[in-house]
């Protein structure tokens, strides 16, 4: 799992969106998954614009870094 805090980000064009999307996929190729935390307003109706919010997963959009950690730290838990 990638966790990227989005708070530094003001501004996302269609090329951040396109390299973003891009960075996703091959990563879900190697198994492994992007999360996102932090993500401004403007910035997430970009990724909504382009369709980047749904090939990430919208269960991968976090509004704190904390929660995206507790998201990984409970899918590493064991079944009981």
């Amino acid at each position: 799992m990638v966790l990227i805090d989005m708070e530094g980000i003001n501004y996302l064009d269609l090329e951040g969106c396109d390299m973003l999307n891009e960075i996703t996929e091959n990563m879900k190729g190697i198994g492994m998954v992007i999360h996102l935390a932090r993500v401004k307003h403007e910035i997430m109706e970009m990724l909504e614009k382009v369709g980047v919010d749904q090939i990430i997963g919208r269960d991968h959009i976090h509004n704190k870094v904390v929660e995206g950690v507790q998201w990984f730290t409970r899918k590493d838990e064991p079944a009981t």
